[in-house]
């Protein structure tokens, strides 16, 4: 029966342990190296994508009313996008 609360004992000292050391770890803050962080302003800055901007264009189906009459059509609308794309956006009927 001894055995069992020591063995009881040590799993429990092991446990304590192992959290208090990812406690520990957890509370590090780590930041991203300079030249990670050089390479992200430089990418953001660069001239390369003077054509396109960062929106990328959703459709929205629209009644459109001219007159007396109704069509079907679509309106264009510019998101915001994390990859360069070219989007002009498109009122209802265009």
């Amino acid at each position: 029966m001894e055995n069992k609360n020591y063995l009881k004992m040590i799993l429990g000292g092991m446990l304590a342990v192992m959290i208090t050391y990812n406690v520990y770890h957890a509370s590090d803050k780590k930041s991203l190296p300079d030249l990670l962080l050089a390479n992200i302003d430089a990418l953001a800055n660069s001239g390369e994508n003077d054509d396109k901007t960062w929106t990328a264009p959703r459709t929205i189906p629209c009644d459109y009313q001219h007159g007396p009459w109704h069509t079907a059509s679509i309106e264009r609308i510019c998101e915001f996008c994390v990859t360069p794309n070219s989007c002009t956006p498109r009122a209802c009927g265009e």
